[in-house]
């Protein structure tokens, strides 16, 4: 149980029951802060195509995905592509050697300790892409729906 107490300078102090105390701004002074209404101004503007090249990344980027921005590009500079090859091969090779790889041939989040190492390379490819296949039909979720954008 917990109790919202109004400060003199627009925060509130809750007091739980343990007696902690948290201070939270109120919304009329966020509104009131140039600083967070040109962010919102900002990230509420729409990236018109975002091309995701391992550096230029924003967060407005990642919102206008979310709020479906009409364009999105993989990048053509041979330096990244090289390192994503590099990068998916020695995972490859890893898989093929029964080395634990994080939701590639291990479980996620709490089943992390799950792993499937046994068998020959090849068995041990196709639990692999088993396991990638079904994270994407599993619904882990708790409690209510998200927006759209949030996820």
């Amino acid at each position: 149980m917990n109790t919202n107490q109004k400060e003199s300078n627009g925060s509130y102090t809750n007091k739980f029951q343990e007696g902690t105390q948290l201070k939270m701004p109120t919304y009329s002074l966020m509104r009131k802060n140039p600083s967070t209404i040109a962010l919102a101004k900002s990230l509420a503007k729409r990236s018109k195509n975002v091309t995701l090249d391992g550096d230029t990344l924003t967060v407005r980027d990642i919102l206008s995905v979310a709020r479906g921005v009409p364009q999105i590009d993989f990048t053509k500079r041979s330096a990244v592509l090289d390192r994503i090859r590099r990068c998916h091969k020695v995972m490859i090779q890893q898989i093929k050697n029964g080395v634990p790889t994080y939701g590639c041939n291990t479980g996620y989040g709490e089943q992390a300790s799950v792993v499937l190492i046994n068998g020959t390379p090849e068995k041990r490819m196709k639990q692999a892409k088993a396991v990638s296949e079904g994270i994407v039909m599993t619904d882990v979720s708790v409690g209510p729906a998200f927006q759209d954008e949030v996820v």
